[in-house]
């Protein structure tokens, strides 16, 4: 790493009057020596000059100033123009001339000796941070401690974080990074926020950080904090991104440079890293397909890779089903649904299993999944894909259960509402149910008498629907009128005719029940038998 006059500036912003040019900003410093002395010597030697403002102003115009970088001591205050405004405006007239051929920064208070040391301290501390830095890496050492390393360079925290937004590892003062909202929600959840992404949108800077091979600065405005951010590739696969916020010092250009060099730096370990992430994640994949399939799993091994990925077993889970045709696999249309539903679904797990897809939800981790879901199943349908989505359930392991009932929803689905595509089981519970208990007994076995009398006796089914709905919203003459599209008085009429035919006790809970079941029973048998 080449210490320069722009880095040292980095250290030194608030209390640099003015920089100019950075001309030769490249040029590898090695110490800083006191000014004037021979500027071909100090060229060759890396001798970064320290001087007062009025000595470099009488260099004004001289030869071989090219190369040269400077710190210029205002022992005079020139430029709180305390010597006059005429003394101001000719220093910089001069200091404009000469910023073409040398770099320096204009400083006030203190002496000469004191910003040498200072300078000096700048330089070897940049020396210590890159020799340690470099061990780091040799010796493979974890990426926590590398990160720290860097965001020392930086002076700022540092943030990797995948190809799929999951933050790798974080290096620095995460304590200033949590007193802004968007990254404390980042950390707090593993992953870039929406939120987070949605302003990098809006700002144009989600575009240029996601694809550029070069390092692109990001303001996500709302009063986010600035960052500077890279790409890592592999064989021109991005697999990570490193990135340097804006919390303790103002990032310049320069920051650019660094990032590009800790990047080269730190390439194979963090791939290497990255490989072992991506390696916990298949072992986790394994073993929820495993499971889909009815295979039975190790807790502890579970627990383990769960918390790799910071889920826990019992956060809350969805499973949706997608059923893929041969045709769909031919045309890489599986792919696309898994981009698909991971771009709008974050926080999920997706599992193949043969042509079909399953994708395990976070109930923790996935922000208002319910309305996505919806943005989902839009484009499913539109592509003609059967899928299904389950109950929520508490525990990751019931998936095998799951899967089971959202096979069975398609398999009604498309048996009964062919051109939907979209069978959430809970749509299809009752269905499922008579299904099952249709193959061991006669379901009329299971019916009130009363009702199933009234059933026989009802020849256009006017009665029987009117009673169902007014006992599915708990007797609410106005809400199942309202619901059935005619008048309450319409309704009293019929109600009136079914209470001639049936004389249960529409007071007891269990007898509400038993006619909800039998006019389930008989409408499962009216519609699908």
């Amino acid at each position: 790493m080449q210490v320069n006059l722009e880095m040292i500036y980095t250290r030194m912003q608030e209390e640099a009057v003015a920089a100019f040019s950075f001309y030769c900003g490249n040029r590898t410093i090695t110490g800083a020596g006191i000014f004037p002395e021979d500027n071909e010597i100090a060229r060759e030697s890396g001798h970064l000059l320290v001087g007062t403002l009025e000595e470099l102003l009488e260099l004004d115009g001289r030869e071989k100033l090219e190369g040269i970088s400077v710190i210029a001591v205002d022992t005079q205050h020139i430029f709180q123009q305390q010597s006059g405004p005429a003394s101001y405006r000719n220093a910089c007239s001069k200091l404009d001339r000469m910023s073409e051929y040398l770099d320096y920064l204009i400083v006030q208070g203190g002496n000469v000796r004191e910003w040498i040391s200072k300078a000096n301290r700048i330089i070897e501390r940049y020396q210590e941070q890159n020799q340690n830095l470099m061990l780091s890496v040799i010796r493979e050492a974890p990426l926590s401690e590398i990160l720290g390393i860097c965001s020392e360079i930086m002076d700022n925290p540092v943030i990797l974080y995948d190809s799929g937004m999951n933050v790798i590892a974080v290096g620095g003062n995460c304590e200033k990074l949590m007193e802004d909202s968007e990254w404390k929600e980042t950390l707090e959840k593993g992953y870039l926020s929406e939120h987070f992404i949605k302003n990098f949108k809006e700002s144009g800077g989600l575009r240029s950080a996601g694809t550029t091979h070069r390092t692109a600065y990001i303001n996500p405005g709302n009063g986010g904090l600035p960052s500077i951010c890279c790409n890592l590739y592999h064989e021109d696969e991005k697999f990570a991104v490193f990135a340097v916020v804006e919390t303790d010092i103002k990032l310049l250009p320069v920051h650019s440079i660094l990032l590009e060099y800790l990047k080269e730096l730190i390439y194979r370990r963090v791939f290497s890293e990255n490989r072992q992430h991506k390696e916990k994640y298949s072992q986790l994949k394994n073993m929820l397909t495993g499971r889909l399939q009815g295979q039975s799993l190790e807790p502890g091994a579970l627990n383990y890779s769960l918390k790799q990925q910071r889920w826990g077993r019992e956060d809350g889970f969805y499973l949706l089903k997608v059923q893929m045709s041969k045709e769909d696999v031919a045309t890489d249309m599986q792919l696309y649904v898994i981009n698909l539903i991971e771009k709008v679904l974050k926080g999920c797990i997706p599992l193949q299993l043969g042509s079909d897809l399953y994708f395990i939800f976070n109930e923790k981790k996935t922000e208002n999944f319910e309305e996505k879901l919806e943005l989902v199943k839009e484009k499913l349908v539109k592509y003609k894909l059967n899928s299904s989505v389950s109950y929520r359930f508490p525990d990751i392991i019931n998936i095998y259960e799951q899967a089971y009932l959202t096979t069975a929803a398609i398999r009604l689905g498309t048996r009964i509402d062919r051109e939907k595509y979209f069978y959430p089981y809970s749509k299809y519970r009752i269905i499922h149910i008579m299904d099952i208990l249709a193959e061991k007994i006669d379901l009329k076995l299971l019916c009130n008498p009363e009702i199933l009398h009234l059933h026989e006796n009802d020849k256009d089914g006017i009665l029987m629907q009117s009673f169902y709905v007014y006992m599915k919203e708990n007797m609410s003459l106005s809400k199942a009128a309202e619901i059935l599209n005619i008048h309450k008085s319409t309704l009293g009429y019929r109600l009136l005719k079914v209470e001639r035919m049936v004389t249960l006790n529409l007071n007891d809970s269990d007898v509400r029940q038993s006619i909800l079941l039998s006019c389930e029973i008989l409408q499962y048998l009216n519609t699908y038998k």
